[in-house]
């Protein structure tokens, strides 16, 4: 599932990491902007009737993060970036679950 492994990378990409390492570190930057970005579009994909099965979960918040996170190429809001990756995927995990949580088969 890309939503999971894009997941289990945002989370690697920051594991015992500060924000200044997203100032210093650009392949980081753009590693988490694109595990962030693979989210985004996987959460796109899921189909009107799983998520009108699923209302509890934030699909509209989860589709367009990019778009939140990247104002123009390159121009990346950095602070948001990591509160979305510190904070924001962990609620994620709670509010996904089991799916998130499932290593890969």
């Amino acid at each position: 599932m890309h939503l999971r492994d894009a997941y289990v990378s945002a989370l690697r990409f920051v594991k015992g990491r500060s924000r200044p390492d997203l100032d210093q570190e650009e392949m980081r930057l753009f590693a988490l902007v694109g595990a962030i970005a693979i989210m985004d579009r996987a959460a796109g994909k899921v189909s009107a009737s799983t998520q009108a099965a699923c209302p509890e979960r934030p699909w509209r918040d989860m589709v367009g993060i990019r778009h939140r996170l990247v104002h123009s190429y390159l121009d990346v809001d950095k602070d948001k970036l990591w509160i979305t990756a510190q904070h924001d995927l962990k609620f994620l995990l709670n509010l996904l679950g089991e799916q998130l949580r499932s290593p890969k088969t």
